[in-house]
């Protein structure tokens, strides 16, 4: 008997732990090098954000972004949950107010893409939120690219959707970068935003200094001071769970995401915003 309230008592603490946890996120930052810039250029990225909030009107997160004074805030997919369309509402209220502190640039994740099908049963509630953002002073990249300065610009992937089925290997084809961006010229430093962080290899054949992914939320549990031990995908030890990355001249960072859905679980894992910095190099 002893034994079992013992064990009641530690998981009771662990749960109570876990939801502290949940509640709680840090500023990450990151500073790339590059010979393509002559002037620092500041970004506040945000991924997975799955309708959180912290703080009243998710003020406690606004804070946070403007206290990085960034240049741009960039959204790298799933600002929603896509079953929850109760929520998208106040993700498209906080959004919008991003744009009082720098231009927002809104790549769609996998969420978003589920529920962009006229057959999803949220595809009306989708398209009521997703025009109101294109109405808004937010540049949603769906495929698409925009410049954010004169030596910067970023590109917006969107990936078919059976890249992201669990029980299905799926091979994004070389030629996918130049079927969708046709007139794309390389011009100055590029920044890619790539929700998912599957086809690394894939995406550093084509033209991005700079990768930024998330999807894998740094993994449900992470070996303290290590990499994670499962991705919400159920891989074990993903190789692009969270962090910066390099590859011969090219940056990959992964952030380890905001919110959380299905399994509401971060151990050893702190949700993150990102504060990334990109700098003339130097010599």
């Amino acid at each position: 008997m002893t034994v079992l309230v013992a064990i009641v008592c530690l998981v009771l603490i662990a749960i109570v732990l876990q939801a502290i946890e949940l509640m709680k996120f840090r500023i990450t930052g990151y500073e790339v090098c590059s010979a393509l810039v002559t002037q620092p250029l500041r970004l506040a990225v945000l991924s997975d954000l799955h309708g959180k909030v912290f703080g009243h009107d998710n003020q406690a997160l606004y804070e946070a972004i403007r206290s990085i004074e960034p240049d741009a805030i960039l959204l790298t997919g799933d600002m929603i949950t896509a079953k929850k369309t109760k929520q998208y509402n106040a993700v498209y209220r906080f959004l919008v107010s991003l744009t009082e502190i720098a231009p927002v640039y809104y790549e769609l994740g996998n969420h978003e893409q589920r529920v962009m099908e006229e057959e999803s049963k949220y595809y009306e509630a989708f398209s009521k939120y997703l025009e109101q953002i294109q109405n808004s002073e937010i540049t949603v990249l769906d495929n698409e690219y925009a410049k954010i300065n004169d030596e910067v610009e970023v590109i917006g992937l969107t990936v078919p959707n059976e890249c992201f089925e669990k029980h299905m290997d799926y091979d994004l084809e070389d030629s996918f970068f130049d079927e969708k961006f046709p007139e794309f010229e390389e011009e100055g430093f590029t920044i890619m935003m790539a929700h998912s962080p599957k086809f690394m290899e894939t995406y550093l054949k084509w033209p991005p200094d700079l990768v930024l992914s998330g999807h894998n939320h740094g993994g449900l549990v992470r070996i303290p001071g290590g990499p994670s031990i499962i991705s919400p995908e159920f891989k074990f030890f993903p190789q692009y769970d969270g962090g910066h990355y390099q590859k011969d001249d090219k940056n990959i960072i992964v952030s380890k995401g905001l919110g959380t859905h299905t399994f509401h679980i971060r151990i050893f894992n702190r949700a993150e915003l990102l504060a990334v910095s990109i700098v003339p190099e130097k010599h």
